[in-house]
């Protein structure tokens, strides 16, 4: 049975969407630019769904005023909804959708946008959305992570797999983020793009980053240590896992130095926000800045060869040998061949040979 068209929109979308093109309302009254929950429900799930082109489902400048209930179905078309309002909360929970979904370009919806554990085969686009969302109801299980005076989530994609990449730039979003457990291949987003040098990130609260797994950024995003240190710090309460998935990115891609910088910077933030006496802060600052001096790229000179550079005296792991470090000499001999020597400033002993250049001073014994 087809399904009823009540307004111009849904006549519009009804009729255009075997085409794949985007259905847009846009020249519309508001009320005729109504679309119903009921009737994208049965475009997505329905007989009419096997009409629809495989481009996907695409409606701009609509509005849905009844609630969008698709959790836990299996979508299988791409889902576009652009320049469009939802006045009721969506819930995609669970949905299983075979291509992107697209919130993008003017698309705003009041209330918790719903995507927990939802599996996404492509990427979730929410550039140029807004989302809000100034309730106080939550869920207990977040409660550690909210402060009443932030509000509740605007997006919960917690457990959410995404195939693809969430786009999360040029995003407007009163209220809070939730990416816990989430999985994508790459994160594009818009860090350090406004004055606060937070993107689209400023001011998400609460800000859910643990566990959230990656493998890299966009290629337009920022890698740089220090904006990503203050995109961690911005999250709500420390969260450990999530600076651990931003040193293994940078491990991963290449980047010691970065990640020895996001790991200081780790141990900077658990202190910060542990509470501690002033004392006990005070003695783990020296701790860390000692720590700090030992592993920091960049020590103990600038402009010194990386190659070069020596390891403090009490971590025991030395990379050169001065003169003051004489090599010794196992085997004594005159003959021609490769004489073994040790170098003393290594925790274990490192066998090299005579015509080998490895750092160390010294003859070789005559």
């Amino acid at each position: 049975m087809a399904a009823e068209a009540g307004t111009e929109g849904e006549r519009r979308v009804l009729a255009q969407a075997p085409s794949g093109e985007i259905v847009d309302l846009g020249d519309l009254a508001d009320d005729e630019r109504v679309v119903s929950a009921d009737v994208i429900r049965r475009l997505c799930l329905g007989r009419e769904a096997g009409s629809v082109d495989p481009r996907g489902l695409r409606i701009k400048s609509a509005r849905v005023v009844d609630a969008l209930d698709l959790s836990f179905c299996i979508v299988s078309r791409p889902l576009r909804f652009e320049a469009t309002t939802f006045v009721s909360t969506p819930d995609l929970s669970g949905v299983e959708i075979d291509g992107h979904l697209d919130f993008r370009n003017g698309f705003n919806a009041t209330g918790e946008v719903r995507l927990i554990g939802a599996k996404i085969g492509g990427d979730l686009n929410c550039r140029n959305a807004k989302l809000v969302n100034t309730s106080f109801q939550i869920d207990r299980s977040l409660a550690k992570y909210v402060n009443p005076r932030f509000g509740s989530l605007a997006l919960n994609a917690r457990e959410a797999a995404i195939g693809g990449s969430p786009f999360f730039d040029s995003v407007k979003v009163s209220g809070g983020l939730d990416l816990y457990r989430a999985s994508s291949a790459t994160l594009v987003d818009d860090l350090g793009s406004d004055d606060h040098q937070l993107g689209s990130w400023d001011g998400v609260q609460p800000l859910i980053l643990d566990a959230f797994a990656y493998s890299r950024f966009g290629e337009d995003a920022q890698w740089s240590s220090k904006l990503r240190k203050r995109w961690l710090k911005a999250t709500t309460d420390f969260q450990q896992a999530a600076w651990q998935q931003l040193i293994e990115v940078y491990r991963a891609q290449g980047l010691d130095d970065e990640a020895a910088r996001t790991a200081i910077a780790m141990q900077d933030d658990r202190m910060a926000r542990a509470g501690l006496s002033w004392h006990r802060r005070a003695g783990r600052f020296v701790l860390w800045a000692l720590w700090g001096m030992a592993i920091a790229p960049g020590w103990p000179a600038s402009g010194q060869p990386r190659s070069s550079r020596r390891s403090p005296w009490w971590s025991g792991t030395g990379r050169t040998c001065s003169s003051r470090n004489r090599a010794y000499t196992v085997r004594r001999n005159r003959s021609p061949t490769p004489q073994t020597r040790f170098c003393r400033s290594s925790t274990l002993a490192r066998p090299t040979t005579g015509n080998q250049s490895d750092g160390c001073a010294g003859s070789t014994g005559q």
